[in-house]
């Protein structure tokens, strides 16, 4: 009678470790890899509104430029985890505040839709009003990588 018990325990107790490790190596992130900062050593460009920049071997962006009316703005993206929303903000204006916190200065937001030659940022946050009503910016990879 003790070991169908014992066993029963063991059944239930490996059947939770097997559960607890699947939701653990989830990976939450469902867009990694398509997006523009996945594809290392590529240059993208939105000749319609005048944006560009490079993502480098690291991942990062690099040359981030929005041409506007009262001159060129330097600026980055912040990916939201597991969504398709993005923040565009202005990246002379990033600042740590302490350990955890960081602000910047937001230029636009918008949900992505993205490719590997192309990716359209459907601008739903426009505060300074750079771009009209229900604007889609449509980014195409001009880089020679695959």
């Amino acid at each position: 009678m003790h070991t169908n018990r014992f066993m029963r325990i063991l059944i239930i107790s490996v059947a939770m470790l097997l559960c607890i490790s699947m939701f653990c190596a989830c990976d939450p992130d469902w867009y990694q890899g398509r997006r523009p900062i996945d594809q290392p050593g590529t240059k993208w460009v939105c000749e319609q509104y005048d944006l560009s920049f490079e993502v480098g071997e690291d991942g990062l962006v690099k040359n981030g430029v929005f041409k506007t009316e009262d001159g060129e703005i330097a600026f980055d993206f912040s990916w939201a985890v597991g969504t398709t929303n993005v923040i565009v903000y202005d990246a002379d204006s990033f600042r740590k505040v302490d350990e955890h916190t960081i602000d910047y200065d937001t230029l636009f937001s918008g949900d992505c839709e993205f490719g590997r030659k192309e990716f359209e940022i459907h601008v739903s946050y426009d505060p300074n009003d750079y771009f009209p009503d229900s604007c889609i910016l449509h980014f195409t990879r001009t880089d020679n990588n695959k």
